[in-house]
């Protein structure tokens, strides 16, 4: 779903060129942008100089315009000023979306790369939770445990998830790289006698969970896990 433009870019534009700055990107929320503009028919160009920030986002130039997609915190850190679609991710996030910013830069001329990219608008991106995600957290909370979702998501958006499945703890804006270091330590918080962690990066990942507990080091087992 594109929403909140702030340019003259339609909101079909708007998703062709985000759509062809993620071909480069293997992060299941590129993935599903370029998987909704090739189901519009919409024609992808092919993305230069493509680089990605994990936890962050992508950069990439489309037929000369350069690209500027993620979170918040990494357009503050490129620089790029919001114009008032701050709203307009909050409200995503509390629908359980993951809000991804677009900015787009003017064509470049010559040898330059065109001006600093300006907000162009929102791609929200929502996973539909599989019913039996709920099902069995509720079978993991009558062996008595406690289920703890790590994510690199943003608080709002996990949160809103954790209730719909019904998790009873959240780690959110957790870059990839540190999940196994918050896995550890909460290994170490040794507040409850028998307590497992799911991490998830994406929510599709549900489906294979990445189970510990104080005394099992962290792997992935299918379900049920071990007791």
């Amino acid at each position: 779903m594109v929403s909140g433009q702030r340019s003259a870019v339609s909101s079909d534009e708007l998703l062709r060129l985000a759509a062809s700055a993620e071909r480069g990107s293997e992060h299941p929320l590129g993935q599903a942008i370029v998987a909704a503009a090739k189901g519009k028919g919409l024609a992808l160009a092919e993305p230069q100089g493509f680089s990605a920030v994990s936890g962050f986002g992508v950069r990439a130039h489309v037929e000369g315009r350069a690209i500027v997609i993620g979170n918040q915190r990494f357009m503050q850190n490129e620089g790029i000023a919001l114009n008032g679609l701050e709203q307009e991710v909050a409200r995503l996030q509390g629908e359980g979306k993951t809000a991804m910013l677009v900015a787009v830069g003017d064509v470049a001329i010559g040898n330059g790369d065109g001006a600093r990219p300006s907000p162009a608008g929102v791609i929200a991106v929502a996973d539909t939770v599989k019913p039996s995600s709920r099902e069995a957290i509720q079978e993991m909370k009558q062996l008595g445990l406690q289920v703890i979702m790590i994510t690199g998501d943003n608080l709002r958006t996990a949160e809103a998830i954790a209730r719909e499945v019904g998790v009873d703890r959240v780690l959110a804006e957790v870059p990839p790289g540190d999940k196994a270091a918050n896995v550890k330590k909460l290994q170490g918080e040794d507040k409850m006698s028998r307590w497992w962690a799911m991490a998830s990066t994406m929510r599709p990942r549900w489906r294979r969970p990445t189970w510990a507990s104080p005394s099992v080091p962290a792997r992935t087992w299918p379900w049920p896990p071990p007791v």
